[in-house]
């Protein structure tokens, strides 16, 4: 019953947005409450769930995307923006605008999360894609590209970090792996693609680009505008600051966080935390983009108040999908996907194994949910499920159906893996967790 709630509250969700062009915002909180109603939940407890999950979501959010966007906008209205696009035009050049987007996003993409890395890219590859005359999506794609790639293989972005530590992988190796593997896929997924995508789809690729992140119009003169280094320099504060966290942690403290943190550790890894990160660097930008470059503190504040505009409605309709989300957490959603994947009592592994009909890997596949399962039920038959996974596993070699089942590298490592192994087989381990 519990899925066929939420799939029709995804199909009313869809129908709001599409057909009747409903206010997304809007049709994400009307939807969490249909779902919450259809879920059986007491009515006097849905209003508390929306409020929860709105709040929960937004909590480091509003700091990261509400600095962002301030930074991104007074870098580009005090031509900051222009100072680097042309820059980066004398440098590569035209042909080579692509390789340089994904070097830059890719450098920003592994001490960055994603949607930290978008807020600071997108005035950039605008100003570039403006001063170049090339379409957006040319730029926008390998940056997308890049900064994906980045964030869901290398630590220490969440998932890959927990599964590391889940498989007891040494982080050092599955970021060392994860950017053998990442080159290649970002080249593909950004050049490439974006090139075979112009091939297919040309329209998407017409129109002159506009940069919707500046309320400033005016042609910057190379006097007037900020210099390089120091433009860059702000716009990459945040990725510096959290550059340090991330490389003192790999290297004094080996990727895990000690029980008895020093004063140095709770120093670095605050000035690392990206709600602190963007506020430093925003109070830097002030002075940078304003104060330094006699901006009067009117100009200043109105830069700042058009910068919390354009993000507003973005950051409501994120904290509806969090709404949303807590419905179907507090709604038992989450728990029957639990009951469904948790094996059965006589020991049989019929369910996980009907999966892999779906997935070559299941575990894999469940990988980010299992980590953002919130609720200790869900999160303990996931662990239930690996363990459950091992001893299957061996069941079947033993009686010599494992012709029958394709066994992928992580299935083989699950039956022989022995952590008491040397570090040799640490390595290989490492590097099969990675490429599986």
């Amino acid at each position: 019953m519990p899925f066929v709630v939420l799939t029709l509250g995804i199909l009313l969700l869809l129908l709001l947005i599409i057909k009747f062009k409903l206010n997304t915002y809007i049709a994400l909180i009307v939807t969490a409450v249909v779902v919450g109603i259809g879920l059986g939940m007491p009515l006097t407890k849905i209003a508390t769930s929306i409020q929860n999950g709105i709040g929960s979501q937004l909590g480091e959010l509003a700091l990261v995307f509400g600095f962002g966007a301030m930074l991104g906008r007074l870098v580009a209205d005090a031509g900051g923006a222009y100072t680097i696009s042309t820059t980066l035009l004398d440098i590569f050049g035209r042909k080579r605008l692509q390789i340089a987007i994904v070097v830059a996003s890719f450098i920003i993409g592994i001490a960055l999360f994603f949607e930290v890395g978008i807020v600071l890219l997108i005035p950039i590859v605008f100003a570039i894609a403006i001063e170049a005359q090339v379409p957006v999506l040319y730029l926008g794609i390998p940056m997308g590209a890049a900064l994906s790639v980045t964030h869901g293989f290398l630590p220490p972005h969440p998932a890959p970090t927990a599964i590391a530590t889940t498989l007891n992988a040494n982080v050092g190796h599955v970021l060392l792996f994860g950017i053998i593997i990442a080159i290649p896929t970002v080249y593909i997924a950004g050049p490439l693609f974006s090139r075979w995508t112009q091939k297919m789809v040309p329209d998407a690729f017409t129109g002159k680009p506009h940069l919707p992140l500046s309320s400033n119009k005016r042609q910057f003169k190379v006097s007037e505008a900020p210099g390089f280094g120091l433009s860059v320099l702000t716009a990459l504060f945040p990725v510096i600051l959290m550059t340090i966290t991330t490389v003192y942690e790999l290297v004094v403290d080996h990727g895990v966080t000690p029980k008895n943190p020093s004063t140095l550790d709770q120093i670095i890894r605050l000035i690392g935390a990206p709600g602190i990160a963007m506020l430093i660097s925003l109070l830097f930008a002030l002075w940078s983009m304003g104060i330094h470059q006699h901006k009067t503190n009117k100009a200043i504040t109105a830069t700042i108040e058009d910068a919390t505009k354009s993000i507003a409605m973005l950051l409501l309709i994120i904290g509806g999908g969090g709404a949303f989300k807590q419905i179907l957490i507090d709604g038992g959603v989450g728990k029957a996907v639990a009951h469904w994947y948790r094996p059965r009592p006589d020991g049989n592994c019929h369910r996980l194994w009907e999966c892999r009909r779906f997935s070559r890997e299941r575990r894999w596949f469940l990988d980010v949910p299992g980590i953002l399962r919130p609720d200790r039920q869900a999160n303990a038959a996931y662990m239930d499920d690996v363990r459950n996974n091992h001893r299957c596993l061996r069941s079947r070699r033993r009686v010599g159906a494992q012709r029958h089942l394709p066994l992928s590298p992580l299935n083989w490592l699950n039956a022989n893996y022995n952590p008491h192994r040397t570090s040799p087989w640490s390595f290989r381990r490492d590097l099969l967790i990675t490429v599986n």
